[in-house]
């Protein structure tokens, strides 16, 4: 029988048999290459704040903040590159009526409110109290932790979760936090099913809820 490559077709000539093992071997499986990261932007590629709003006059386009990450292959990156960055660009460029004006007219130290930073941490305290328990997640989409606050009854089954802190997207994440919270009561449990397209915001909400129930167990 002729000898040949089964798969590619590649010319015996060019390739060599192997020796007498032994052989050993390990299974081989796709991965995550890299993932991007940035801050959040909207349709029009402003850069979205902790409130939830556009931050005015802010863009992002490409890997910072990119749509496609863990997505490699298919040329999407160079995609993003394109398309975002002539969003980005075509309404940096547009004329702002809330500008402020050159620093050779208002000195760099007058600087407009809208342009000031927000770059600060503000330490919430949530109470809890009988058969209470606080639960947070700092590993959804948003830099603001979800924070949960679950109610166990007599009998130690779940009786109310309470979203106290959440800032994730209004179109997936925040929407899927409602069906996980009515699920979890449904079934009387943290394992539920993730939602469709929210996977990241599903997996960080049954993370804080699984530790509020750990706290208010601890707190009977």
């Amino acid at each position: 029988m002729k000898k040949r490559d089964m798969f590619l077709n590649r010319k015996i000539e060019t390739m060599r048999s192997l020796k007498e093992g032994p052989y050993y071997a390990i299974p081989v499986r796709h991965n995550i290459l890299h993932t991007h990261g940035g801050a959040q932007r909207n349709s029009k590629c402003e850069v979205i704040g902790l409130d939830g709003k556009a931050i005015p006059n802010l863009y992002e386009a490409g890997e910072l903040g990119d749509i496609f990450a863990t997505k490699y292959l298919g040329a999407n990156s160079i995609a993003d590159l394109l398309i975002s960055g002539k969003i980005a660009g075509t309404n940096a460029a547009k004329i702002k009526n809330n500008m402020t004006l050159p620093d050779a007219v208002t000195s760099a130290s007058q600087v407009h409110e809208d342009l000031k930073s927000d770059a600060h941490q503000v330490k919430m305290h949530f109470e809890a109290g009988k058969n209470q328990g606080i639960g947070s997640s700092d590993q959804g989409i948003n830099d603001l932790p979800i924070v949960v606050r679950v109610t166990l009854d007599e009998n130690q089954n779940l009786k109310n979760i309470e979203t106290l802190q959440e800032k994730e997207s209004g179109d997936l994440g925040g929407q899927a936090i409602p069906k996980l919270t009515q699920e979890m009561l449904d079934h009387n449990s943290a394992d539920v099913d993730s939602v469709s397209g929210a996977s990241t915001t599903s997996r960080a909400f049954k993370d804080a809820v699984k530790q509020a129930i750990e706290n208010a167990r601890k707190s009977k």
